[in-house]
């Protein structure tokens, strides 16, 4: 048994064997709230696929996951859609660092 997670499977190869893997990813954005009334609890959005959660000074917006490959290079797209999605449910601004 090889528990070494993302590496598992290259650590594998030095033994000879062939472990095929999936990798998972998760991205999440941080914004400022807006003028609105402050979120208590968190807000699933089933259709949109997100959670808007209140953290101590800011609002977390995170997506679901993307399987690839563990040298993949980041992909935005699915996180940058899902915080567009958030800000029509709820009043924040832009993310933090945009």
């Amino acid at each position: 048994m090889i528990s070494a997670g993302a590496w598992s499977a290259e650590i594998a190869s030095w033994l000879g064997c062939h472990i095929p893997m999936g990798f998972e990813f998760g991205f999440h954005q941080h914004s400022t709230p807006g003028e609105g009334p402050r979120l208590k609890s968190q807000i699933y959005d089933i259709d949109g696929g997100f959670v808007i959660a209140p953290m101590e000074k800011d609002i977390r917006v995170t997506s679901g996951v993307e399987i690839t490959d563990l040298d993949a290079p980041p992909n935005y797209q699915q996180i940058n859609r899902s915080g567009e999605l958030a800000r029509q449910a709820y009043d924040m601004k832009k993310p933090i660092g945009d």
